[in-house]
């Protein structure tokens, strides 16, 4: 799959909207489900914003091309990824800086009303 300006702008735009930096490969994953999903329900629209399909994944709902919009992302230069080890027993956490803008130009009027909405609620 070819990653659109959208979906990598979307990534940049959560990151951007949330202090700078998101921490967590599945709350990044979730955020990008809400905002296709909550997409089809209050705007009745048939047309994702990132263009992505969902896998079904033991905690819950992943975009299939989530890992290559990543790399794509990182390689530009407009996200870097760190990792912060938490605890002994589990993962280091990754964690998203956007280092660029999103280009809110390649969004129609209904993409940023939910990209914005989905940070807002879902963000916190």
């Amino acid at each position: 799959m070819v990653i659109s300006k959208k979906y990598e702008n979307a990534i940049l735009y959560i990151c951007s909207q949330l202090g700078g930096s998101l921490r967590g490969k599945k709350k990044l994953a979730k955020l990008l489900y809400y905002l296709d999903f909550d997409r089809y329900e209050f705007n009745e629209s048939m047309r994702s914003v990132t263009g992505d399909t969902y896998v079904a994944w033991k905690m819950g709902p992943v975009p299939e091309h989530f890992k290559e919009a990543l790399s794509d992302v990182v390689k530009k230069g407009s996200i870097e990824i760190t990792q912060e080890k938490e605890s002994d027993s589990l993962l280091p956490t990754e964690i998203y800086t956007a280092k660029t803008d999103p280009d809110m130009s390649v969004f129609d009027d209904d993409d940023k009303a939910m990209l914005s909405r989905i940070v807002k609620k879902y963000g916190g």
